[in-house]
């Protein structure tokens, strides 16, 4: 059953990217993994969201810390940074892998991940998706010097079956790296 249900799941994210369908609904069949289909909604997206996604739990039994995974496909300059997920207007911290890009540099597809905190039994989330900036790389907080002026070290110890052993020094291999250690 799983297997057919990762087919059916396959041909229905295949039927959207070729049908250009900009909204999509998950939902969870008891025992299976997420499935995705085009979402019927008679409502066009607000300017700022790019795709929204329903969740939902047909089951009776309200579930906690709900792992979601999908791939979505993006129209042509809907998606120009990153993607920010949301859910009712509330960010939502997600992972997002960017795997394809049209020729303008916009993101044609890419593979959502979040953990819900809750989805009621019997009930819907919907998750908009809209274009972002990404969150670049911030200043490390402590310094390879800043590490250095203090005791810091951690050291790995192996030992081997014939009885030899190695070990590495984080403080040690910092020293070696000098200017270009990087925290």
């Amino acid at each position: 059953m799983l297997r057919y249900a990762a087919l059916v799941a396959i041909g229905v994210m295949v039927a959207v990217m070729l049908a250009g369908i900009r909204e999509c609904t998950a939902w969870m069949p008891e025992g299976d993994s997420p499935i995705f289909a085009p979402r019927k909604s008679g409502q066009s997206p607000r300017p700022a969201r790019a795709v929204s996604v329903e969740v939902q739990n047909p089951s009776r039994q309200r579930l906690w810390d709900v792992p979601v995974t999908f791939g979505q496909v993006f129209r042509r300059g809907d998606i120009t940074g990153g993607v920010a997920v949301s859910m009712g207007g509330k960010g939502l911290l997600a992972q997002i892998d960017l795997k394809r890009h049209h020729d303008d540099g916009s993101v044609r597809f890419g593979v959502i991940s979040a953990v819900l905190e809750e989805l009621p039994a019997g009930g819907k989330l919907v998750l908009d998706l809209a274009d972002a900036k990404p969150a670049g790389l911030q200043k490390a907080a402590v310094s390879p010097d800043d590490l250095l002026r203090t005791e810091f070290d951690a050291v790995v110890r192996l030992s081997f079956p014939d009885g030899s052993t190695r070990s590495l020094s984080a403080r040690r291999l910092l020293k070696q790296a000098g200017d270009r250690a990087k925290t």
